[in-house]
């Protein structure tokens, strides 16, 4: 063995790396001759080991035993060139780096033959998410976040990995390292996941800051509207976390004697509290959301589940107005956020609103103006309006729609014919079994009778609720002077489907809950990435729909990109592997125009099976050229 060791320096990390060798191991009793490709390694002690790289064969005599030589020869530097690259991964410093085509495979001449017996089908290599993602990655300049520096090259490489995984398989950061594991052919950790976490942690106001100037330049800098939205996110576990020290004031040792100042704590982020997925029992925390009007992300922030939702309207509404001119932009939320508090706050940002409002909450005046149907107008789409001036000059914009108006009686009925088979003999029903039917609760009046509490139906409250079928009020402080007006609000707060959406993509396809991780830090990371990976995809729905004039959702996307794929196969007679790229589906072709990504349909040969597992998509300067269809 060469006592020669290689030391290979990349930034701050010098790793050792010993040459691999042949070694030939015999028996005094047979005539079999073992020939092995061993690597030499240094152990945690220090001391010089030797492991097996690669078992070449059995010889049984001289000729056999230079053949197998022979191939051993050929193979080291492959083999070198492998664990190099391994070493290298596994510290995070080769994960950037940009292989072009020619580095990994070549063309095959036209007059080369090959024996169909001979050639033996390797594997099946999904290409589509790491192409298309990794492209989405690079147009929306994620990289910046963790940097391209000697330590930040090897997070970002994991960050738009995990990214990938995501966006195609969804689940945890464990699931998403056996899924890389599996498709990319390399022993992926998680662990390198909750590394570029702990990192990302520290770069949230970063990952916020990317995402608007994205959504921004997507909106071509021009965001008239900004829709609002609250969801919570639960956790596996049943465990508030502790309050979280953020200051103290360290004690004086020259006056020990004078009182310390109190510690302030910062709430802890997980906490018990109502649940929008009824998983009452887990602990919850709430997320934020504001996206422009075609969905794109534009802002997030985590709080603790006792945080209640109108209270996030303020700090949202600080940080987006701080980078836009509020004069030009409309708020757009639901009910929820319809508080005296966050009305003072708009009007303070000066920014416009339209927010949903609940037409039994107002006054005795303002509610008989409503059911008044006799001063309602017609709609264009076929329903009708009337506005309401309400105080400080704002107004309320009330519709009647037919179709809602059935549906508001039908799942009334629905509500009462389910109580009334809980009722007894006396009509009456008692209280532990309306535990389960909250919903039926405005329906009934609490029985006369003594005893175990009980209730009745109360005629009265069915039938004042049903003046109300079809009703729907949004309050804005927008001038209304005609018809034109109404439907600008109209169509304001009908966008709020987009924001919802997002709620949909994220917890559905992205999997952003059930959260699995217990610390803020990473919590908050997580969160970040799901927000990075809906920007992602919304940002390519909005590229195929602009370049292509074609609507994809995230699941069309997703079955588009995992038909992308490569198959390998051997040529047994010369150990040549070749690589036959699958035709592009109808979807995935719009997704690579829309990208302007080239994928050669020829067969090529791949000449390093290591780089082209490393590969990173780039376009090398190459201008796009249509697809054959």
């Amino acid at each position: 063995m060469p006592s020669s060791i290689k030391y290979l320096t990349i930034g701050p990390l010098s790793l050792i790396i010993l040459p691999m060798y042949i070694r030939t191991k015999s028996s005094k009793n047979s005539p079999r001759k073992t020939v092995q490709i061993v690597e030499s390694f240094i152990n945690e002690k220090g001391q010089p080991r030797q492991r097996i790289v690669q078992h070449l064969g059995v010889a049984f005599d001289d000729e056999q035993l230079q053949k197998l030589w022979s191939l051993g020869g050929k193979l080291i530097p492959e083999l070198e060139q492998h664990a190099k690259e391994e070493k290298l991964f596994q510290a995070g410093q080769v994960s950037l780096f940009k292989f072009a085509p020619e580095a990994y495979e070549q063309e095959i001449p036209d007059k080369q033959t090959a024996q169909i017996k001979k050639m033996l089908k390797r594997e099946d290599v999904l290409e589509g998410p790491f192409e298309v993602w990794g492209e989405v990655f690079d147009k929306l300049g994620i990289e910046d976040v963790l940097g391209l520096s000697d330590r930040g090259r090897g997070s970002t490489h994991a960050l738009k990995l995990c990214l990938s995984a995501k966006l195609t398989d969804g689940g945890s950061k464990r699931r998403s390292a056996m899924w890389l594991t599996e498709q990319l052919g390399l022993m992926f950790s998680e662990d390198r996941f909750y590394r570029m976490m702990d990192k990302l942690s520290e770069k949230i106001d970063k990952v916020k800051e990317l995402g608007f100037n994205c959504g921004r330049r997507l909106c071509d800098n021009k965001i008239s509207l900004v829709l609002l939205d609250v969801t919570t996110l639960y956790f596996e576990s049943f465990l508030d976390d502790e309050d979280e020290k953020t200051s103290e004031k360290p004690q004086d040792s020259e006056a020990q004697t004078e009182e310390k100042e109190p510690v302030k704590l910062k709430p802890g982020l997980r906490r018990h509290g109502f649940s929008k997925d009824c998983k009452f029992k887990e602990t919850q925390v709430v997320l934020a959301l504001a996206s422009s009007a075609d969905g794109i992300p534009l802002w997030y922030d985590v709080f603790p589940r006792n945080t209640a939702e109108c209270t996030t309207l303020k700090h949202m509404i600080d940080e987006i107005t701080r980078r836009v001119d509020p004069d030009e932009i409309w708020v757009v939320a639901d009910g929820a956020m319809l508080t005296e508090d966050n009305r003072k706050v708009l009007k303070e940002a000066h920014a416009s609103y339209v927010l949903g409002a609940s037409i039994k909450k107002l006054s005795k005046v303002n509610q008989e103006q409503t059911l008044s149907l006799e001063a309602f107008k017609e709609l264009d789409e076929g329903g009708k309006y009337r506005t309401i001036s309400l105080e400080n000059g704002r107004t309320l914009v009330v519709t009647r729609s037919e179709s809602k108006a059935k549906k508001d009686a039908h799942d009334r009925d629905y509500m009462i014919k389910r109580l009334m088979k809980k009722l007894d003999k006396n009509g009456e029903v008692q209280a532990k079994v309306l535990v389960s039917n909250r919903g039926t609760s405005k329906y009934i009046e609490p029985s006369d009778k003594g005893g175990e509490a009980k209730y009745r139906i109360n005629q009265e409250k069915i039938e004042e609720d049903a003046k109300y079928d079809g009703l729907h009020g949004v309050e804005t402080d927008r001038e209304i002077s005609g018809i034109e007006d109404v439907k600008a609000v109209l169509e304001a707060y009908g966008n709020l489907w987009h924001i919802e959406d997002c709620f949909r993509v994220s917890k559905n396809d992205l999997k952003i809950r059930p959260v699995y991780h217990w610390t803020s830090e990473r919590v908050r990371a997580h969160v970040a990435i799901c927000f990075v990976a809906l920007l992602m995809e919304r940002y390519l729905e909005n590229q195929v729909h602009v370049r292509r004039h074609v609507n994809l959702s995230a699941q069309r996307i997703k079955d588009a990109l995992l038909k992308v794929n490569s198959t390998l196969i051997k040529d047994t007679e010369n150990d040549k592997l070749y690589r036959f790229p699958s035709r592009l589906p109808k979807d995935a072709r719009e997704i690579y125009k829309a990208l302007g990504l080239k994928r050669g349909m020829e067969p090529t040969e791949i000449t390093s099976m290591v780089k082209y597992r490393r590969r990173v998509p780039n376009l090398m300067g190459e201008i796009y050229e249509e697809l054959s269809e």
